[in-house]
């Protein structure tokens, strides 16, 4: 098949999160099996150069503004599709979230169809924002609150046209659907569950690369590795982290990502007297970020969002870490309380720091969550997996066409 996958971002703008990730990923697979792509995406950044495209063309369409959504990105989207479809036909659309729903506002009878993956809703969006309000308010997560609530009264009424036009719609996790169903009443039979998968050789666990990790991470054999990955942004609850170790002398930090927070961050471990406990690693690429999670002994989660279903958790999963995660989002989806890992509620430090003491005393309870995560990492989580799922849904949406 011909597919055009149409997202307003794309790892060549810079952005590394799950979604880019994700994206890349199942793009990378389908092309095994003989699929071809398009893209068409927002311009780059002034300060991204373009690299090699993953794809046969990509399109970043210079007249929208770079990563975010616009009145310019919906037409232009739109237009672009069309002229594609004109070139070269299109079997099958790839909606990213919302990416191509400007086109489906817009097109007519006897098109390709689409189908979108989507990793939340501006329903989640908000709740999120809202809990990350009442954790810390400040001017910053204000304006967030009314930037997702303007969301989902706008484009929860926008989109309640467009989505019964969509062939089929991909929730990475059961709380994504319910949030779908709920907000915009679709049917059940519309959407199909396919969660994030990994690459499953890559994401194992490999005790001569531990060894070689915690030697360069000068990790004592008395010290216990905590890896936590992400953004460095306050919604992601690092901050609740560090005050978490600051009583378990044991435990060493280190924090795999980059962000605006990371200097308040910086200055908080410092405070606290953490600045030898806690290393600040920066940006990893992700194909280092295996032997990184190796060198661990657990795993935290500490965001506060309404995460659809968070792939550092898999992945850290795969490595066969066990996990503290806060119990957000798809998040149980994944860690089933007291199997593959220990459950906390979000933005609370006594939780966090009872789930991570209960781990650092007892070897045995590390050692059977860490194989209880790694063997459902390779029963349900595998790129196999996602891959054939997500393959089956196009298929069927193409040839209804």
């Amino acid at each position: 098949m011909h597919i055009c996958l149409v997202s307003r971002v794309i790892l060549a703008h810079g952005v590394r999160g799950g979604m880019e990730q994700h994206a890349a990923l199942l793009l990378r697979e389908l092309q095994k099996r003989g699929h071809r792509f398009s893209i068409i995406t927002t311009r780059l950044p002034a300060n991204v150069e373009p690299g090699a495209s993953v794809a046969q063309r990509t399109w970043y369409l210079e007249s929208t503004p770079a990563i975010r959504y616009s009145r310019l990105w919906w037409r232009e989207s739109a237009r672009a599709i069309a002229c594609l479809n004109d070139e070269d036909p299109i079997d099958l659309i790839w909606s990213q979230s919302a990416g191509a729903f400007g086109y489906l506002e817009q097109r007519s009878e006897d098109v390709p169809p689409v189908v979108a993956i989507m990793h939340g809703t501006p329903l989640g969006e908000l709740t999120g924002s809202l809990r990350s309000w009442k954790i810390h308010p400040s001017p910053r997560t204000t304006a967030l609150v009314g930037l997702y609530l303007w969301r989902w009264l706008y484009e929860g009424r926008r989109w309640r046209h467009v989505i019964p036009k969509l062939a089929a719609i991909v929730a990475v996790s059961e709380h994504v659907a319910q949030g779908i169903a709920r907000l915009w009443k679709s049917s059940r039979e519309q959407i199909q569950i396919v969660p994030n998968g990994i690459d499953l050789e890559r994401f194992a666990p490999s005790p001569v690369t531990r060894a070689a990790m915690r030697r360069k991470l000068e990790v004592g054999d008395n010290e216990l590795a905590v890896m936590a990955t992400g953004r460095l942004a306050m919604e992601k609850g690092f901050q609740f982290l560090l005050k978490a170790i600051v009583n378990l002398p044991q435990l060493r930090l280190f924090v795999l990502g980059h962000g605006k927070y990371g200097r308040l961050l910086q200055r908080q471990a410092q405070k606290l007297g953490l600045e030898k406990r806690v290393r600040f690693l920066g940006h990893v690429p992700h194909d280092e970020l295996p032997d990184y999670l190796n060198a661990g002994d657990l795993f935290a989660f500490t965001s506060i969002l309404e995460e659809a279903f968070p792939l550092s958790v898999i992945e850290a999963m795969g490595v066969g870490l066990p996990i503290v995660a806060t119990r957000v989002g798809g998040v149980p989806a994944a860690i089933e309380d007291g199997a593959q890992g220990l459950l906390v509620p979000p933005g609370q430090v006594r939780p966090l720091r009872d789930a991570l003491a209960s781990l650092a005393a007892s070897p045995a309870l590390r050692a059977r969550l860490g194989r209880a995560a790694r063997r459902k990492a390779e029963a349900r989580f595998s790129v196999e997996r996602m891959v054939e799922a997500t393959e089956s849904v196009f298929q069927l949406a193409a040839a209804r066409r």
